[in-house]
């Protein structure tokens, strides 16, 4: 008999809601990559490590168990808002081709590399943006990265 089959899905702080998903048949396993951007992922020298740390997780699933991609909500929802408070001239639209761009040269990477085979890949797509509220605009004001001179134009954003 046959184990059961794996979907594995890999992607941002956002996969939290799905770590006790269950399917009929099949365990899911839920990889999340705190605050891990897509365009991250193409960064040789990425801060976080993660481009490294995804890979390698990659080389080790198993074959016939399915890998869900999910990156890109974080570059919606955070990095769009820290490039904006340098550059107040950056589209939302330029900014998310730019992650998109750089997320398929990631996932071109692997795949041409053989981390990844083709079958058994699927890419998620982030959720609708949250970040026109209000107050979690308040609260990315907040956090220790944002310059205090980068925060009024955010919030004008």
């Amino acid at each position: 008999r046959r184990a059961a089959h794996a979907v594995r899905v890999f992607g941002d702080s956002n996969l939290h809601a799905l770590l006790d998903a269950e399917g009929a048949g099949y365990t899911c396993l839920v990889h999340v990559f705190l605050a891990g951007s897509a365009m991250g992922l193409a960064r040789e020298d990425s801060h976080s490590g993660y481009r490294a740390a995804l890979l390698d997780d990659l080389r080790r699933v198993p074959r016939g168990d399915s890998v869900v991609l999910k990156f890109g909500q974080v570059d919606c929802d955070f990095v769009y808002y820290l490039k904006l408070v340098h550059d107040a001239s950056l589209t939302f639209e330029a900014h998310l081709a730019r992650s998109v761009e750089r997320y398929f040269a990631f996932i071109d990477g692997a795949l041409a590399a053989g981390h990844l085979r083709h079958e058994d890949l699927y890419i998620a797509t982030p959720f609708p943006t949250g970040v026109v509220d209000a107050h979690l605009r308040e609260a990315l004001c907040s956090l220790p990265l944002m310059a205090k001179a980068g925060r009024e134009a955010f919030r004008r954003a």
